[in-house]
């Protein structure tokens, strides 16, 4: 009789375990295919979030320009208004400057005398400060003084010291003229004519 005797403890009977089956590798699979698609979704919502704040920020600053530009023009209109009041003002201001002078002219009368070198002298005596003649015409009946000044009510003062020389008196004014040329606005020019007054 034969009898054989096998040895089961060798590493050829011994189980051999395999790490990853292929169930292993499908479930590892699917797990790394659902993490890709989680991150991905994630990535996805941060970036549509971040494109909403962008697009939100846009929307922000486009509205503040527009203000921005609407305040500018409340702005320019306000500062037009103003412009023009100054304007209304300054015109208004000479209005009354010459129905000042007008009413001071028509109140006043001048008288004659004898010889140009008198005018001449009489009017080279008045010190008037921001007042001077540019013109004198004179005639034994007819005076005519043409001027500028720096300010309007300087021109009144001006006249009344005329008054007050004796050559003078007698003569009433029938031209009178204030103006104020453009590009010059720093003075007044004025006109003023006047006769000897016959009735006196």
């Amino acid at each position: 009789m034969i009898v054989q005797q096998v040895n089961l403890y060798q590493d050829r009977f011994k189980l051999t375990r395999i790490w990853l089956s292929a169930r292993d590798m499908l479930v590892l699979v699917v797990v790394l295919l659902l993490l890709l698609a989680g991150a991905s979704y994630w990535y996805q919502q941060t970036f549509d979030a971040q494109q909403r704040l962008h697009q939100g920020l846009t929307q922000q600053q486009q509205q503040a320009n527009t203000e921005l530009l609407a305040v500018r023009d409340q702005l320019e209109k306000l500062l037009a208004d103003k412009r023009l009041e100054q304007q209304i003002f300054k015109v208004s201001d000479a209005i009354s400057a010459r129905k000042r002078l007008i009413r001071f002219v028509e109140e006043n009368r001048f008288g004659d005398g004898e010889g140009f070198s008198g005018y001449l002298t009489s009017l080279a005596e008045i010190d008037a400060k921001d007042v001077w003649l540019n013109d004198i015409a004179l005639s034994p009946s007819d005076l005519r003084l043409a001027g500028s000044a720096l300010k309007a009510e300087s021109i009144p003062q001006y006249f009344s010291l005329i008054r007050e020389r004796r050559l003078f008196s007698g003569r009433r004014f029938e031209v009178f003229e204030v103006n104020r040329s453009e590009g010059r606005d720093w003075k007044i020019d004025f006109l003023i004519a006047s006769r000897v007054n016959d009735d006196e």
